[in-house]
């Protein structure tokens, strides 16, 4: 049993002050430090600087969304003319940055875009608070949403947050939907308060608040999150305000109340009819992409040891992910909830006589509306849905992996409900073990018939690693199964370790490194060209699409790289009958090859989100590019009539990803062929 006298010694005000106070103090501390947990020291093994070091925990290449995608356009929106333009014009023929939530736009959208305002004042201090809002807006937004739904019990909220965020799903994902589930949260909280407050004054403060929150929530432009995050947070509310109907409070809801509703829904509904002018284009675009804007999902693909595969297998353990997508793609979370939903109604069934609904008539409206959305969730990974109802649920944007978001929020705040308000501190004097033994055996057995399936997909496992898996499988159900059969309180605590034992150094912890680009070898040999700045400039790099977003991380007009909708523009220059439309139109990294000859001219996607564009430098289409610079993999193939011209080269230290160093290739366009 836990000892917690010096908490409960506490009131309820002060153990939430508390926890608020504390969290607070290790946000400003850690924003000052200029520590993040992005995995930016995966550049040095591109870019020759190995003095970058990593103070925790370790750098994950294939968190690219990040350190290769979203760090260097970042970057390239402060080192634009003027800074932070809507059009970026140095990725390609321009791009609207305002679809894209991560980067910081000098714009009335910026607003609800809190985790970007750090970029305004320099780029290490953006990405400290960048990381830092994920982290402590997540901790605050569940602290909270969880107090509401366990009534006030706050060691059980606080360790409930902690234990969220280091869910392997966010934390596999570094964080990069937190802040969207977090304003999703506050949404619920504020629409929850905005209810209970009898106070003028504070009725219209929540609603600013409770207004900003929603058109933050908007503005992250990704329902694949944001559809079941919603459904999530739709399902507590209903259960909180069935909670207050079932107990005969009064809802007291007075013409204030909706001026302030109408208020909250105001903010985001004109936000968006400015934002849209400046983004209309850029949407209608990438809406009619072949991916993400016309894929279209309609449920029941997904295995269903896939959803369980954190309680099967410790990803952070596994080598080769072939079988299992990337550890991000992999990662769900501890998932406790059938065993709970059985045991709670098994429970409240046997302890009252009538009808069904007389019998289940004590469970907590919050707990039922929260086993309802995971049923509905559930059956969306397992069950095909009719291609109307996905539209008309809005489920049509969301394939069934990323609905994990939506099991991982909602079983945890199911957990946090029933410990609190059901679940007891266990006395061993009194433990039903019989029913205990049951419920664990019962979990454990149905973990263990999926642990085959899940086995079979990974080839990186020998004996050792074998049993090692199985303990930690057998362990996980074992112990949870045996804490919800003792209906024990703080099980919460176990799965937060448990978590944290799976994911606490999966991301590193590291200091600044905005200037890793300038720094590095082939950042020195790159800006030592004539007026590299200059948005006259155009390069292209060839071999590579990463070094393109580094080239664009230096602030240089580069031609390829990542493009989150197709570049029309360019590409009607070098398919103007659209021969290749469904290989570029798509969100896409643009990787270009130079080959000798004009007739081995192709566009290809020859994998997913990577376009490959093969052309002869002697190809009159190439000379359409405007190309000036041409940063190169490896020395180009040239005839002595080639309009390159090699100016400069680098050799990068060994890169132990690919087992060597990389050697760069700087070429011009020759003065007589300045276009």
């Amino acid at each position: 049993m836990l000892n917690l006298t010096w908490w409960t010694g506490k009131t309820v005000r002060e153990q939430i002050y508390l926890v608020v106070k504390l969290w607070g103090i290790m946000w400003v501390l850690a924003v000052l430090s200029g520590l993040h947990g992005f995995s930016l020291p995966v550049w040095r093994w591109y870019l020759g600087e190995p003095g970058y070091k990593v103070i925790f925990g370790g750098e994950r290449d294939f968190r690219s969304d990040d350190w290769q995608v979203a760090i260097p356009l970042s970057l390239s929106q402060i080192k634009a003319d003027p800074p932070f333009p809507v059009i970026n014009p140095l990725i390609g023929d321009g791009q609207n940055m305002l679809v894209i939530p991560t980067v910081p736009v000098l714009n009335q959208v910026t607003l609800f875009r809190p985790h970007t305002w750090g970029y305004f004042i320099g780029p290490d201090f953006g990405l400290s608070w960048n990381w830092n809002f994920y982290v402590y807006s997540f901790l605050y937004a569940y602290f909270f949403l969880f107090l509401l739904c366990s009534r006030n019990a706050v060691f059980i909220s606080a360790a409930g947050a902690v234990a969220l965020l280091f869910t392997p799903f966010f934390q596999f994902w570094s964080l990069n939907s937190a802040a969207m589930a977090a304003e999703a949260a506050f949404c619920t909280v504020l629409a929850y308060q905005l209810i209970q407050e009898t106070r003028t004054r504070n009725i219209f403060a929540i609603s600013l608040l409770l207004g900003w929150a929603l058109a933050c929530f908007t503005y992250w432009l990704y329902p694949a999150f944001q559809v079941p995050m919603m459904y999530v947070c739709l399902a507590i509310f209903i259960g909180l305000l069935w909670r207050k109907y079932r107990s005969h409070e009064q809802l007291n809801w007075s013409v204030v109340k909706t001026i302030g509703l109408l208020l909250a829904i105001l903010i985001p509904t004109t936000s968006v009819y400015i934002f849209y002018p400046d983004a209309r284009e850029a949407i209608y675009t990438l809406s009619h992409t072949v991916y993400p804007g016309q894929r279209l999902s309609t449920g029941g693909n997904l295995p269903l040891w896939k959803l369980f595969i954190n309680n099967l297998i410790p990803l952070r353990w596994v080598g080769q992910y072939e079988g299992f997508g990337n550890p991000s793609e992999a990662a769900s979370s501890i998932l406790i909830y059938p065993l709970i939903i059985i045991v709670l109604f098994y429970d409240s069934y046997k302890n009252r006589t009538g009808t069904i609904w007389n019998r289940l008539s004590d469970i907590d409206p919050v707990v039922i509306s929260l086993s309802v959305i995971l049923l509905w969730l559930t059956a969306w990974l397992f069950i095909p849905m009719p291609v109307w109802l996905a539209k008309l649920t809005l489920f049509s944007y969301v394939p069934e992996y990323r609905s994990i978001i939506g099991h991982t929020v909602a079983n945890m705040a199911l957990l946090i409900t029933c410990s609190s308000l059901y679940f007891k501190t266990v006395s061993l004097k009194k433990i039903d073990w019989g029913i205990a033994l049951f419920w664990t055996c019962t979990w454990t057995i149905l973990m263990m018939a999926l642990f085959p399936a899940a086995m079979a997909i990974s080839n990186d496992y020998g004996p050792i690693r074998l049993s090692s898996w199985i303990l930690f499988a057998l362990g996980v159900s074992m112990l949870t199964g045996f804490s919800v059969g003792l209906r024990f309180r703080y099980l919460v605590v176990i799965i937060c370790a448990l978590n944290l034992f799976l994911s606490f150094n999966f991301n590193p912890i590291v200091r600044g490194g905005s200037s890793i680009f300038e720094s590095s070898l082939l950042g020195k040999m790159v800006l030592r060209v004539q007026n590299p700045h200059s948005q006259e400039n155009k390069w292209l790099m060839v071999g590579d699409s990463t070094i393109a977003m580094f080239l664009r991380s230096l602030g240089l007009h580069t031609l390829n790289g990542n493009f989150m909708y197709p570049q029309w523009d360019f590409w009607k220059k070098l398919d103007p009958e659209g021969k290749y439309t469904q290989a570029y139109n798509r969100y896409a990294n643009l990787i270009v090859n130079i080959v000798p000859d004009i007739e081995d001219f192709s566009i290809t996607l020859p994998y997913a989100d990577n376009i490959l564009l093969q052309i002869s430098v002697d190809d009159p289409r190439f000379k359409m590019l405007d190309v000036n610079y041409v940063l190169s993999l490896g020395p180009l193939i040239l005839t002595s009539d080639s309009p390159l011209e090699l100016i400069d080269q680098t050799q990068t230290p060994l890169n132990i990803k690919a087992g060597r160093g990389n050697s760069y290739y700087l070429y011009r366009l020759k003065e007589n062929e300045t276009h």
